[in-house]
């Protein structure tokens, strides 16, 4: 019988479920008329029933939940902590007169009550009757004692359960809180992102048409740092932006084949100047080999140049960052190492090195200043490259190798051929569709500055009506317009310009790439994210005197 018991407590996961076991299986095997399965409460002044029976619904009811300081056994076995032994109905009818009331005076037998303990704490009370005389042996008493202990086990095990049913209940409803709060911070910033643009456009082209003219020497150094600034602050926003992309998996990229060494070349050329600047000594060790892999030049080039920008920000005057590429015949990758004679890094950063919005000490964090975005974008980056990056350091005070691996491809050239561009000239007719008017006057100036007719409209119907008087050569149009979107203002352009049709161009705060591919289904040629860099500008427009 106690295997039997045992067997099905340990299947029992509720307080109920455990008291039905013990009433249903244990009363018919003592022939009891009355089985109670009580908890104490955790002042331990309160019993509850979750298993009565052998008594009619109203004493149900009326015994569901009662004080410990009750004058029947139960709660005297809950007071006391000890088994609690009625042998004969006049016993009983004098030392609980209550249950006299209840069975009569002339029926009944023994009652026997045992606190149910675990690990010194009192859980409740088993407790049975008999409905006649009844000699209990101490076989009997020794089976009661043990299976006081078994369901008193098997209520720990079940308050146990309910503790982590509870608690995972309660870490569900904090992970969904956490992410619904980190999609509402990374919608957050993707909006914070796009609207830091709109202000940054005209900042950037003022920076770009003022780099065109003959300034007073006492400005030109204004000019520098406003420009500087404009560019600092166009990287922050977009390393802002491709983050919360990473993050929400909307960030794509548009692969090609690329030979990883000219990439990686071409990134640290576009770079040198700042390093000599800088006064630190760059150099390349990339071998004669041809590496192809498939890869987003633009993405690549971007986790490299922040790699870059980081040994830059933390090697001092008159120290090295060296760039190698290798490639791993037997793993199939490529590796590319940057290795600087910087301030090191900290045992304790590397922990959470990678992740977006860290710092720490300059001296210890290779951070100093920024949002802490950089190495969170370049690992995201690379991994969308089905890549890895990883870091290194002796300590602060001995340089820092940062090594990306990344896969290499043995695929065919991709020969497909350039988006339409126009060719060289003196000048064209350029039709400007802007709503800001600020950044409007600024794009204008700028397109001025490189030598073309500019006219500016602040709405697609204004646009469509100096289209149908002055056949511009190139629209370069924003697609959040106040009447007409953008993408349907390119629609009615293609439809009611006459041949030869304009170069369209979409320039926009919006640059992720399913932006792209839908303004490009639009009708849009080239999709530009704002702000627009002037030497991009004059490179799509065909300008023969690029800014300086």
């Amino acid at each position: 019988m106690l295997q039997q018991l045992t067997a099905a407590l340990a299947r029992a996961r509720s307080y109920t479920s455990i008291a039905s076991v013990i009433i249903d299986e244990a009363m018919p095997a003592l022939n009891a008329e009355v089985g109670v399965v009580a908890l104490v409460s955790e002042d331990h002044k309160t019993l509850r029933n979750v298993g009565f029976k052998g008594v009619d619904a109203a004493t149900e009811e009326a015994w569901q939940s009662y004080p410990v300081e009750s004058p029947v056994p139960v709660a005297e076995a809950a007071r006391h902590g000890e088994p609690i032994i009625v042998r004969t109905i006049g016993e009983r009818n004098t030392r609980y007169p209550v249950l006299a009331q209840v069975h009569g005076l002339e029926h009944g037998g023994p009652v026997v009550a045992f606190p149910l303990f675990v690990d010194g704490r009192l859980l409740g009370v088993l407790a049975f009757c008999w409905g006649g005389p009844v000699e209990l042996d101490a076989d009997d008493l020794s089976f009661l004692t043990t299976l006081a202990e078994q369901c008193g086990l098997a209520i720990e095990r079940a308050r146990l359960y309910e503790v982590a049913e509870r608690e995972i209940e309660v870490r569900r409803a904090s992970e969904d809180k956490l992410r619904e709060a980190s999609a509402r911070k990374d919608e957050f910033l993707a909006m914070l992102a796009h609207e830091l643009r709109n202000p940054l456009a005209p900042i950037k082209s003022a920076a770009d048409l003022l780099a065109t003219k003959r300034l007073d020497p006492s400005l030109v150094r204004v000019q520098q740092i406003l420009a500087r600034q404009a560019d600092h602050m166009k990287r922050i926003v977009d390393d802002l932006l491709d983050v919360s992309r990473i993050t929400r998996d909307r960030l794509t990229l548009e692969l090609e084949t690329v030979d990883l060494a000219a990439l990686v070349a071409a990134t640290v050329s576009d770079h040198a100047p700042s390093f000599i600047a800088a006064g630190i000594q760059l150099s390349t060790e990339l071998g004669d080999e041809r590496i192809w892999m498939r890869a987003d030049v633009t993405r690549l080039s971007q986790a490299l140049a922040n790699l870059l920008h980081n040994a830059q920000k933390f090697t001092p005057r008159g120290k090295a960052v060296v760039v190698a590429l290798t490639r791993d015949l037997d793993a199939g990758r490529a590796v590319i190492e940057i290795r600087d004679e910087g301030c090191g890094i900290d045992r304790d950063l590397f922990r959470y090195l990678f992740e977006p919005f860290s710092q720490a000490e300059r001296s210890l964090a290779r951070t100093g200043g920024g949002l802490g975005l950089g190495l969170a974008l370049v690992r995201g980056l690379v991994r969308l490259h089905d890549g890895e990056v990883s870091a290194r350091s002796a300590g602060p005070g001995k340089g820092a190798t940062f090594t990306v691996t990344l896969p290499v491809h043995s695929i065919a050239l991709d020969t497909s051929g350039p988006r339409k561009t126009l060719a060289a000239s003196d000048s064209k007719c350029v039709l400007i569709v802007e709503d800001n008017p600020d950044a409007a006057e600024m794009l204008g100036a700028l397109v001025a500055t490189l030598g073309h007719d500019v006219r500016v409209a602040h709405g697609a119907t204004e646009a469509l009506t100096i289209l149908g008087q002055w056949p511009a050569h190139v629209v370069l149009s924003d697609l959040g317009l106040p009447d007409i979107d953008g993408y349907a203002f390119a629609r009615m352009v293609r439809e009611r310009a006459p041949a030869p049709e304009p170069l369209l161009v979409a320039v926009s705060g919006y640059g992720h790439p399913s932006d792209k591919a839908r303004s490009n289904d639009a009708g849009f040629d080239h999709h530009l994210t704002k702000p627009v860099d002037a030497a991009t500008l004059a490179s799509l427009l065909g300008s023969r005197n690029p800014p300086r």
